[in-house]
């Protein structure tokens, strides 16, 4: 009944009686850590769940040896998961790069979003308890490890920490999807497509006063929602003033600032 009380009242954590010195002094140092955790959570720096899942003292509500994660292998063009499926796991991004992509009545594709080695796919359908909103597809040759919908929820429900990470995800992904909005709405062609080849830089090769991005053209339209034709030409354009070159299935920019620097 203390307990209970205890606890309704805001408290943390409860040692039973009798204790050691040096068992209290330990309850003690680990609160001090998961408090000081939850504020490192909230800072500016780059929010990742890798942290969070990779030691031992965060989860230890339950440990990382009793939770389902399973590491798997995916082909190019292979897909996750698909839109509309059932929520079932949370997926970490180990190796390679994943597109996610939603689909209309015509089967005409959006790319959401570009994953890179930490990013972690299906955790906002997870925490809302709805089907998968959209596509998960494999770029390449890919490792992800699959987190148990129930870990994971059963890790927000307990630990703060967690918790703060993934509403720090979250309310990054709004920023984003509004600045895109923001973007296809307002801006022309030309700028839309410089903005998405520098959002791009982070997870591309890097070269000598550029990057390397390895992607077709269909997929590039699919982020900008246009046409396949519309960026073939202003990627065209773009090769005349000197700010990149051209393969088949890859952009190389050549010149970063003069890039940066366009203004229509």
């Amino acid at each position: 009944m203390d307990v209970r009380r205890g606890m309704s009242m805001g408290a943390d954590d409860y040692i039973t009686k009798p204790f050691e010195e040096s068992e209290l002094l330990k309850t003690i140092e680990i609160r001090l850590r998961k408090n000081e955790a939850i504020k490192n959570a909230f800072q500016s720096s780059p929010v990742t769940l890798g942290t969070v899942f990779s030691h031992e003292h965060l989860t230890d509500e339950i440990p990382l040896s009793e939770m389902n994660v399973v590491t798997k292998v995916y082909s190019a063009k292979q897909h996750i998961y698909s839109q509309d499926d059932p929520t079932f796991f949370v997926y970490h991004v180990l190796k390679g790069q994943v597109k996610t992509y939603r689909s209309n009545s015509e089967a005409k594709d959006l790319i959401t979003q570009i994953c890179g080695p930490g990013d972690y796919l299906g955790y906002s359908d997870v925490l809302q308890s709805q089907s998968y909103s959209e596509t998960a597809e494999a770029m390449e040759d890919c490792e992800l490890q699959r987190i148990d919908k129930k870990d994971v929820l059963e890790l927000v429900s307990r630990n703060r920490i967690v918790a703060a990470s993934f509403i720090k995800l979250l309310a990054g992904d709004k920023l984003e999807q509004e600045k895109r909005l923001l973007d296809m709405a307002y801006h022309s062609v030309r700028i839309r497509l410089r903005n998405t080849l520098l959002s791009l830089e982070p997870k591309a090769e890097k070269k000598k006063d550029g990057f390397v991005i390895h992607m077709s053209r269909e997929e590039l339209a699919s982020i900008l929602g246009t046409s396949t034709e519309t960026v073939i030409r202003t990627l065209s354009e773009f090769k005349k003033e000197g700010l990149l070159n051209l393969d088949k299935h890859e952009v190389s920019v050549v010149d970063k600032k003069k890039l940066e620097e366009m203004r229509f």
